[in-house]
């Protein structure tokens, strides 16, 4: 029997694979500035390994394509939001990767305050990396 898991390229590599490293996985080619993207375990033989982008990998997860994915939490949320009975379950915050989302506007839409733009009533472009977040932040404010 093999175990499947989707590892994080990008902002998240550096510290997963130092994590990898110390729990004794021998993922050799798993490191900064490899293009390897099937990393293969000493240790363990029958663990399949695949790189992808940090959005991908709850996706993948929840699907069943892979039984363990490591990413950040705003990508998990990003699919619960969207998808709230989704097969996807957090297992446990492994402290490193923190990040925050904010909400900007334009200097020169002079808004102070998200309120404010609830009483404009005008059109409301949304901009973001994360749609199903934005999405849902907007209709929790009534924008």
């Amino acid at each position: 029997m093999s175990i499947k898991i989707a590892l994080p390229k990008g902002r998240l590599l550096a510290e997963t694979a130092a994590l990898l490293k110390r729990a004794g996985w021998g993922l050799s080619t798993y490191h900064e500035g490899t293009r390897a993207y099937r990393p293969k375990s000493q240790r363990f033989p029958n663990l399949l390994a695949k790189v992808f982008h940090e959005k991908d990998i709850p996706i993948q997860v929840a699907v069943g394509n892979y039984d363990l994915g490591i990413c950040g939490l705003d990508w998990v949320e990003e699919l619960l939001v969207k998808y709230p009975s989704s097969a996807l379950v957090k297992v446990r915050n492994l402290g490193y990767g923190e990040g925050v989302l904010y909400v900007v506007a334009s200097w020169s839409e002079a808004i102070p305050a998200v309120e404010e733009m609830q009483a404009e009533r005008g059109i409301i472009r949304l901009v973001s990396e994360y749609p199903n977040l934005a999405e849902s932040f907007a209709l929790n404010l009534r924008l």
